[in-house]
């Protein structure tokens, strides 16, 4: 059973719209190490297939983030969500999420290593249990330059059940890297590696990537990519092989 709540953990991963990760920052955000004040009205979708456990999901978010000192703020409010593949196929509001951010050491906007903390509060409406609650915790450091976004970083990531159900518990590090094209696009991709430490840490070596394509104008963005299973462990948290991830949005 623990191997299928690791599973789920992935369910709404989804591609974000911002400028430095390709990964959203709703359901296991890749994190920067710089800080950044902004506002974000995005839709984004994904889709996974592992037999039973079929995601097809769809998410109407409000997402802000408010940088001072060395300090960033965000909450991320998921006002629509829907699954095609749930029973009943019915619209229902998200878990909302807080994060939290210090800057360890940085260089303007450029050059930034930083602390995070992220949790997702069951805020959800529907019949579905609201005992459960996520933490994500960990350190990043990045680079940003003439368009060129690097990073790499440590992550932890637990789930709290409740109703006597098993936790879990991932960790694992990441990269990624963003690459402008003309102006308007980017080539972006993420490096994952995750074993699970809770409840028996029986998920080991679970490696994926998402390459990804990003096009950017005025206050619009979207992209359009695909997170992939490189090993067979890899399949539990992505739910499948490969999953189809976009987004598209409004920021300011």
């Amino acid at each position: 059973m623990h191997r299928i709540a690791i599973g789920t953990l992935a369910t709404l991963l989804l591609l974000g719209g911002s400028a430095h990760a390709q990964l959203s920052q709703y359901n296991l955000p890749i994190e920067a190490g710089t800080l950044e004040s902004h506002l974000d009205l995005q839709f984004q979708y994904s889709k996974f297939d592992f037999g039973a456990l079929d995601s097809n999901v769809g998410l109407f978010s409000l997402e802000g983030q408010f940088a001072f000192s060395r300090f960033e703020v965000a909450l991320n409010v998921p006002f629509v969500t829907h699954g095609w593949d749930t029973s009943p196929n019915s619209w229902a509001f998200g878990d909302i999420m807080a994060g939290f951010k210090v800057r360890l050491f940085g260089i303007a906007d450029k050059l930034g290593i930083a602390a995070f903390t992220n949790v997702w509060l069951p805020t959800h409406s529907g019949d579905a249990s609201r005992k459960n609650v996520k933490l994500h915790l960990g350190a990043v450091a990045s680079l940003h330059l003439l368009g060129f976004y690097f990073g790499a970083g440590v992550q932890t990531y637990w789930t709290f059940l409740g109703d006597d159900r098993a936790d879990t518990g991932l960790i694992g590090f990441y990269g990624y890297a963003r690459v402008p094209i003309l102006g308007l696009l980017a080539l972006q991709a993420a490096l994952e590696y995750f074993n699970s430490v809770h409840p028996d840490g029986s998920l080991v070596n679970a490696f994926l990537i998402t390459p990804s394509v990003e096009v950017k104008v005025a206050w619009f963005h979207a992209g359009v990519g695909a997170r992939i299973a490189v090993t067979e462990e890899a399949k539990l948290v992505t739910l499948g092989r490969v999953g189809v991830l976009a987004n598209a949005g409004v920021r300011w």
